[in-house]
């Protein structure tokens, strides 16, 4: 049965199918993908991570669609702020690159903002849970930091962990990290967080070729299950409709009948 098939059968099911068929499909880099909402310092940070201006930065929204760029063995992954678009065709993009292709997901958060609002937390919630089911892992950036005083920053952490206790929280500065290459000072590059940051995300890549493997097994028996099941719906609608044609067969013959009957009376008479 092929992915089209699998789709008419379970149409409920896209994501699923959708990200078994990347997993299935040729040998792909490791991604690593950042989320989070519009003007959160999603494009700076990647450009610190990969080391070059690669991805627009703007006051303005820049980031419409999957943006990429192959850095060091890893597909770093620019995706639209999750409330860029009223008509949410940003935030299908954005969908697309958290969960179809990534394996990593940097979850960013300004911290000038304060505490994760609803929606965000909503969000974790949802990376949590998949988390659980296919192993991926998610980090939270917390982004500006050279904005706000430490204690400021101390306090915004505290409040995330209490909302994302599950979750590791890394505070960054793109700006600090960038002041620092360009000074060659050490103490800059350090207090900025994105080495630190580095480091995470190698050490999540390190499980991602496993994880993979894991996945697909796991997406295999479950839509294996649903598509079983979803078989004997149809099969058990099809039977239903078998019935009601022959129902309405028997029907439409036993009335020719008892009209052919009633006009040959009816002839005889005449």
């Amino acid at each position: 049965m092929g992915f089209e098939a699998i789709n008419a059968v379970l149409p409920d099911q896209t994501d699923q199918i959708n990200r078994l068929q990347y997993l299935l499909a040729e040998a792909r880099l490791p991604v690593v993908s950042v989320i989070g909402k519009y003007n959160h310092g999603k494009s700076s940070l990647l450009n610190a991570l990969v080391e070059c201006e690669q991805f627009a930065v703007s006051d303005a929204r820049e980031t419409t669609a999957l943006s990429d760029f192959e850095y060091q063995g890893v597909r770093w992954l620019d995706t639209p702020g999750l409330d860029a678009d009223v008509a949410r065709n940003d935030d299908q993009a954005a969908m697309t690159g958290a969960w179809q292709q990534s394996d990593i997901r940097l979850f960013v958060h300004c911290v000038r903002e304060g505490e994760l609002d609803q929606s965000e937390c909503d969000m974790i919630d949802t990376l949590q849970q998949d988390a659980l089911k296919s192993g991926r892992q998610t980090l939270i950036v917390l982004t500006q930091i050279e904005q706000v005083e430490e204690q400021t920053l101390a306090n915004v952490q505290a409040l995330m962990k209490q909302q994302a206790p599950k979750l590791p929280i890394i505070p960054v500065s793109a700006h600090r990290y960038r002041q620092g290459l360009e000074s060659a000072s050490a103490l800059k590059i350090k207090k900025s967080g994105i080495n630190e940051l580095r480091q995470a995300v190698q050490s999540a890549l390190a499980y991602v070729e496993q994880t993979r493997k894991d996945e697909v097994l796991a997406l295999g028996e479950s839509l294996e299950g649903l598509i079983d099941q979803g078989l004997t719906n149809l099969q058990a609608r099809l039977l239903h409709q078998q019935a009601k044609r022959h129902a309405l067969l028997a029907n439409f013959v036993t009335e020719y009948q008892n009209l052919h009957s009633k006009l040959h009376k009816q002839l005889n008479r005449a």
